[in-house]
């Protein structure tokens, strides 16, 4: 009689057990559609606690079906994580963005989500660099460079970065900065990095040929020219200070590239004609001295050279 009605109570107690585990499965079941439902309307914090909650009361079901529920909802969290951490970079908030990307690779990796992992981890650095080329464009400067240092924390070869950091650094007025930056970018391939450095000098070697300084106007010309060497304006100021330095060798080859460029290049000829004669090239000196002899303010000049080397 004992026996029986110990038997009647497990039929009673473990049906009960049987009943309780469904109506937990269909619950997680539930939460977890729920969660999927929210997820595509893009709200993102009750998909994840729709989520959350469908896998805390999986996780207590034993029974097979319960084990492909879990398995469906772990496969859903990294997503969602990862979606609202997307979402923050289509609206560019750059800042929330980046710690949420980081969220969604440690997500993904506690659910063993190798595909959500390897986009959030992709997106990381494209985020970086819209964060700091907006800082650029909204010309702040110090926080771009920052930012571009993240960049090249996880890509130490990235020559855009660089060429970017130059182009702050060159804003503050770092010139050494700028300039290494450059350098390092035009190393690591960018086509961009040479016309910046050349753009660098050339802008020293104005400034220096106003100032009636040539010895660094020639330096900073050559200088460009070594990333640049089409660039008309260099060749110019070059010619111009090694006429003024009497450095004819420098001055003859440049002044003869200058010359076909110039709008009026009398005055280059003239100064070409000069160089010659220094040289001791009266053939050269005689050839470009009756090229300017129709000059008004040439003329007189030129005329009694052409005299005096052309017999």
């Amino acid at each position: 009689m004992k026996k029986f009605l110990l038997t009647g109570l497990c039929i009673v107690l473990c049906g009960s057990f049987a009943l309780a585990q469904e109506t937990d499965l269909n619950e997680a079941i539930k939460m977890y559609n729920e969660a999927a439902v929210a997820l595509n309307a893009q709200e993102y914090a009750k998909a994840l606690e729709s989520a959350q909650k469908a896998l805390e009361i999986a996780k207590v079901v034993e029974d097979e079906e319960a084990v492909s529920v879990k398995e469906n909802i772990e496969n859903l969290i990294p997503k969602i994580v990862f979606a609202e951490a997307r979402q923050m970079v289509v609206a560019k908030e750059y800042e929330k963005a980046t710690p949420a990307l980081q969220k969604a690779v440690e997500v993904a990796n506690l659910y063993n989500d190798a595909d959500t992992k390897q986009a959030a981890e992709n997106l990381i650095p494209q985020v970086a660099m819209a964060h700091a080329n907006s800082l650029l464009s909204s010309e702040k400067y110090a926080e771009a460079i920052d930012v571009y240092q993240e960049v090249l924390a996880i890509n130490a070869n990235d020559d855009v970065a660089y060429l970017r950091i130059g182009q702050a650094q060159s804003r503050l007025d770092n010139e050494a900065a700028a300039v290494a930056a450059f350098e390092k970018a035009l190393e690591l391939g960018s086509n961009d990095a040479g016309k910046q450095l050349a753009n660098l000098y050339l802008k020293k070697a104005a400034a220096a040929n106003s100032a009636k300084k040539f010895d660094d106007a020639l330096t900073n010309a050559q200088k460009t020219l070594e990333y640049d060497e089409t660039d008309v304006r260099a060749v110019k100021i070059l010619a111009v200070a090694a006429v003024q330095l009497k450095k004819w060798d420098i001055a003859i080859p440049n002044l003869e590239k200058v010359i076909p460029s110039e709008k009026n290049p009398d005055n280059m000829i003239y100064n070409l004609a000069t160089a010659y004669e220094a040289r001791g090239n009266k053939a050269k000196a005689c050839e470009n001295y009756k090229k300017i002899v129709g000059n008004a303010n040439l003329k007189a000049y030129a005329e009694s050279k052409v005299k005096e080397l052309c017999n």
